[in-house]
């Protein structure tokens, strides 16, 4: 499988940030408005086009399972090329399961933490919850269905990866951030995560915004609450 992405360099870097835009999205779209934020704090960017999106290959998409594996090779072809600057783990939507899916695994020394904005539990509950109050119809014969395909057909369950359960294992420190009138992924999905987290962890709920749109109802809130995370965990930050 061949992915595709965007190396972004910085004068006199501080570290790596690793970025994973949501479903059906591109980076451009979920993180085009933090590029300068996150340059300002001396962050090379390295975005991927995930899995089916872009050029990157692949004809199903899995909701961050196997998303999640990309990862980690990016971070060892980041680690590879560009040496080993402390890395940031940070998704939005599907890409912050994506990211989440990784806090409970071994990964190299220079990952440091994770921020996941608006992040869905696991792909099964994700679908119920559009199909329940986005299409209003029952879940439970499609979910039986799309998960028999996922099966057979790209590899991957619907229950196979949940927040909740690999936070509860978590080996990185996470930033969980969400809107709190978010429409598409509720809200509570992120809390749940929280809640069920045993390691380092911080959260922020931002009044009045809808799904993805954190950063731009409360900039300041969002980029304070970014830096003071990174400056407990990033070395010479």
């Amino acid at each position: 499988l061949k992915l595709h992405g965007y190396w972004i360099p910085a004068d006199n870097p501080r570290g790596t940030i690793l970025l994973a835009h949501g479903y059906r999205s591109t980076f451009l779209v979920d993180f085009g408005l933090a590029f300068v934020f996150y340059h300002s704090l001396g962050m090379n960017i390295l975005v991927p086009n995930q899995r089916s999106h872009g050029k990157s290959e692949g004809k199903y998409i899995t909701f961050g399972v196997k998303e999640s594996e990309d990862m980690k090779c990016w971070i060892n072809f980041h680690n590879n090329t560009f040496g080993n600057h402390q890395m940031i783990l940070s998704g939005l939507s599907m890409g912050a399961s994506t990211m989440l899916y990784l806090a409970d695994q071994k990964l190299p020394q220079n990952v440091k933490c994770i921020i996941a904005d608006c992040g869905f539990t696991s792909p099964k509950a994700i679908l119920d919850e559009v199909f329940r109050s986005v299409v209003h119809i029952p879940s439970g014969p499609f979910l039986w269905s799309a998960d028999l395909f996922a099966r057979q057909f790209a590899d991957f369950s619907l229950s196979q990866k949940d927040t909740r359960k690999v936070l509860a294992e978590a080996k990185l420190p996470v930033l969980m951030i969400h809107g709190l009138e978010d429409d598409f992924v509720p809200c509570d999905m992120t809390q749940q995560g929280f809640d069920a987290c045993n390691g380092n962890k911080e959260l922020l709920l931002v009044e009045s915004a809808g799904h993805g749109t954190s950063f731009l109802l409360n900039k300041k809130m969002y980029t304070e609450t970014v830096i003071a995370f990174l400056e407990k965990y990033l070395d010479n930050f």
